[in-house]
């Protein structure tokens, strides 16, 4: 009689997970085919942890543009190749030799890549500077009031390819398509304060820049209108010193702040540089020069001072890996992201070009399962040329589960509480037990994360919806079905 029941109890067991699984491919055969999706192309699969068994899916090998749920791929390829505690740094040295109070020679700032130089994400606004301002008060410190030559902003470390392949010429302008540089400070986002008229198509003025750029010039054919939002795009070239900028901005507005991206942070790195010194009463004797000048005659200047004699003053280390990681799958910060490729280069290669830090990202994945057909071309997700499927992010969070750095999870926001996600099942059953980064662009959406389902399982799980008929809210809500259901066994 026990051996009955203990088969009775075997057989529940299994045909109430089949049940389970089987409702859950329900759900996932009842969202596919809604009518505002049937034209659309979508990939999903869940995958069990315990065993590999795959619960559900629907066209799991579809190659689909992922948007920002690409920037796992990086994320973890970076915590994977450099480690959590990973930090870039940032060296300050002087040429030539002090006399008394003056450096008869120049300043020389050499950049790797740190993001967190008056990042809004690791500092206030009011602070954006004071790392300048302490920098120039240890150059003080060695005495130091006066500087013959000028100051000399280097990022060559990286390179100077502008943004990764593939993306769009309508958002390299803007502060979210800010791209990688060696010396990146404030974001790489220079903010545009924007008088606006009271009547509707009437015109807007910019009445200054932050930071402030001379010679840096934009066409503002932005109107005032019957709107409530920054409805505002900018549109400018890396390196370039010309941007224009269109759109609509609200009716009747003093200093509306637009934001976009700096064009040339190596230039802004050295032009804010110059003024901390100024403003802690140390002369300089000449305009502030940035590597990358097209100028024949800055040019030579630089060449003047990089054939010197270079003493290193101090060095500074930026935020760790894991730092940077929580800010670019918790609010989907794009810049910190293409920055990581970039990091993995400098390292692996000795100098941090974003495409070869790309081609590094994409064997090391393919060593370790075939994602022969895909491409990740960003670290970001901002790149439309990016075709990855659920199968490969379910090959890539299982490869994560098992991975020393578990670091990873906790880079990933949960739905219903927190980053992207703090909307996301709210009061429903996958509050709490989605991590997940999301993906949103114009006609795609993703989920690719882990689920701590009610009866104790960990899935991990990969959504990609492309080219759908609805509003972004609207998808979120049909999906949210799936990721409840997926919680809910």
């Amino acid at each position: 009689m026990k051996n009955i029941w203990v088969l009775f109890a075997l057989f529940w067991s299994v045909h109430h997970a089949f049940a389970a699984d089987s409702e859950l491919q329900k759900t996932v055969d009842n969202f596919v085919s809604k009518p505002d999706l049937k034209q659309a192309s979508i990939s999903f699969m869940v995958v069990d942890l315990a065993n590999n068994q795959v619960l559900a899916q629907h066209d799991a090998k579809r190659l689909l543009s992922p948007a920002s749920t690409t920037k796992l791929w990086s994320t973890a390829a970076a915590l994977e190749l450099l480690g959590a505690e990973y930090r870039p740094k940032t060296q300050v040295l002087y040429t030539g030799t002090i006399v008394g109070s003056t450096l008869n020679g120049s300043i020389i700032m050499r950049g790797f890549g740190d993001v967190s130089l008056g990042s809004s994400h690791f500092t206030s606004r009011e602070k954006m500077r004071d790392f300048l301002d302490s920098w120039a008060d240890s150059i003080k410190a060695m005495g130091i009031l006066n500087i013959s030559g000028g100051v000399l902003a280097d990022a060559s470390s990286l390179g100077y390819f502008g943004g990764p392949d593939g993306w769009s010429w309508g958002d390299m302008g803007n502060y979210y398509g800010a791209f990688p540089s060696g010396l990146t400070l404030f974001d790489n986002m220079m903010e545009l304060f924007f008088s606006t008229s009271s009547k509707a198509g009437g015109s807007t003025t910019i009445t200054k820049t932050n930071p402030a750029l001379p010679g840096f010039v934009i066409q503002n054919h932005v109107l005032a209108d019957n709107v409530t939002s920054d409805n505002a795009y900018v549109y400018g070239a890396p390196y370039s010193n010309y941007a224009f900028v269109t759109g609509t901005l609200p009716l009747n507005k003093s200093a509306f702040v637009v934001k976009s991206a700096i064009q040339n942070p190596e230039l802004v790195f050295a032009l804010e540089f110059h003024a901390a010194l100024l403003r802690k009463g140390i002369q300089v004797n000449a305009n502030p020069l940035a590597f990358n000048t097209i100028d024949p005659i800055e040019k030579d200047r630089v060449n003047a001072v990089l054939n010197e004699k270079q003493t290193l003053i101090f060095t500074h280390f930026g935020a760790t890996l894991f730092q940077v990681a929580e800010f670019i799958n918790f609010k989907s910060v794009n810049l910190f992201a293409e920055h990581l490729p970039c990091w993995i280069a400098l390292e692996k290669k000795g100098i941090g070009h974003h495409k070869e830090g790309m081609k590094i990202i994409q064997d090391f994945w393919g060593a370790k399962f075939d994602i022969a057909a895909s491409r990740i071309n960003d670290g970001s997700g901002l790149s439309r040329t990016n075709a990855i499927s659920a199968q490969n992010f379910a090959d890539l969070l299982t490869y994560m589960h098992k991975s020393k750095n578990q670091e990873f999870e906790l880079t990933l926001p949960i739905a219903g509480e927190s980053g992207t996600l703090k909307n996301l099942c709210k009061g429903q059953a996958g509050q709490g037990r989605i991590m997940a980064k999301s993906g949103t662009m114009s006609k795609v959406k993703s989920y690719a994360g882990y689920v701590k389902t009610k009866s104790g399982k960990k899935l991990a799980f990969a959504i990609i919806v492309n080219n759908h008929a609805n509003s972004s809210s609207a998808l979120t809500t049909q999906m949210e079905s799936v990721l409840n259901a997926m919680a809910s066994l």
